[in-house]
């Protein structure tokens, strides 16, 4: 008499699945902590290189606000010395890139002066576009120290229209999408800086 399984292949098939199955789910449950941690940690290192030199103690990862704004839901990381605040990290998406979203750090202290800013994510040309990244060229770090009162609005364009702030060789409308952002979230921070550290 021959064992149930090679009977029937469909058995050994489901079998095979269920272990496959158990296999995966155990690996998940292992490596679960481990991944979030490494995630954790990405985005502390992140939120970091747009700090500057400013000193907290707290951790910004679990120090967190969302606000409402009309093109989504904008998380706010808040940086805390003895808990009295000392900035804000926006994290903020622009949909005005020449291809698609742009997703950015802006990291502001409490007297309203940029700390840093970062692009996280990004779908530009490469070789044109992509230079707002901070592995592809230092452009990005134009913003750093500037403020609502060191430039007026009109500063806050592309030489191009104006401004100062400098556009890329064949790409305006990229820099132009992320120096309107930050313009905006400083802008914002001004309004409701209060309710932000709250």
């Amino acid at each position: 008499m021959q064992p149930l399984l090679t009977k029937n292949p469909t058995t050994i098939v489901a079998v095979i699945a269920l272990c496959c199955t158990g296999l995966l789910a155990l690996l998940w449950v292992v490596t679960k902590p481990t991944i979030d941690r490494a995630k954790d940690q990405l985005l502390q290192d992140q939120l970091n290189a747009v700090l500057a030199n400013i000193e907290y103690n707290n951790h910004l990862t679990r120090d967190i606000k969302v606000i409402d704004s009309h093109d989504g839901a904008i998380t706010v990381y808040r940086a805390r010395l003895d808990s009295s605040p000392v900035a804000a990290i926006y994290d903020t998406v622009t949909l005005s890139g020449y291809s698609g979203a742009i997703r950015l750090l802006v990291g502001i202290d409490t007297s309203g002066t940029i700390t840093g800013v970062r692009v996280l994510e990004h779908r530009e040309t490469p070789g044109l576009g992509d230079a707002i990244d901070i592995n592809k060229s230092d452009w990005i770090t134009g913003f750093d120290m500037h403020s609502l009162e060191s430039l007026s609005p009109q500063e806050w364009r592309l030489k191009k229209d104006g401004g100062n702030f400098d556009q890329f060789t064949g790409a305006t409308i990229t820099p132009r999408a992320v120096v309107n952002t930050v313009f905006t979230v400083l802008d914002r921070h001004r309004m409701s800086k209060q309710s932000v550290y709250e």
